[in-house]
């Protein structure tokens, strides 16, 4: 997940501390704020963002990495509500996905999002024959 403008993402995050999802002090929001891509259990946000460099390397090759947005256990609807409530009514929503992404993930996507009535956002997929 990321978000383009900072000073939303901090409130996002202050959002979810209020609503006691998360546990961070006021200098982990400010670092919080400053990150270009998040995306990690909510129990796990402190020690990502302790984790400095690293922190894009556990998003991309760590198993575990990943908002949750099972039927058990959906934290993407907290995310995108917090979002929501910082950003407005203006923002947009894109669910990003390639060839290796079964659409399974996708779906479980689709419906958090559905189901906090977020019934509005672009599909991003790579071109066939483009690779990264």
């Amino acid at each position: 997940m990321n978000m383009d403008n900072p000073t939303a993402q901090k409130a996002m995050a202050q959002n979810l501390v209020d609503n006691k999802k998360l546990d961070l002090n006021s200098a982990q929001l400010k670092q919080f704020s400053e990150v270009p891509m998040f995306g990690t259990p909510l129990n796990t946000i402190k020690s990502w963002l302790a984790s400095g460099d690293k922190r894009s390397d556990i998003l991309q090759k760590d198993p575990n990495a990943g908002i949750p947005c099972d039927s058990t256990h959906n934290e993407l609807k907290d995310w995108v509500t917090a979002a929501r409530q910082a950003n407005g009514e203006n923002m947009g929503i894109a669910i990003k996905a390639d060839k290796n992404t079964p659409y399974s993930t996708i779906k479980e996507v689709m419906n958090s999002l559905r189901q906090i009535d977020e019934s509005r956002y672009n599909l991003i997929t790579t071109l066939k024959g483009e690779e990264k």
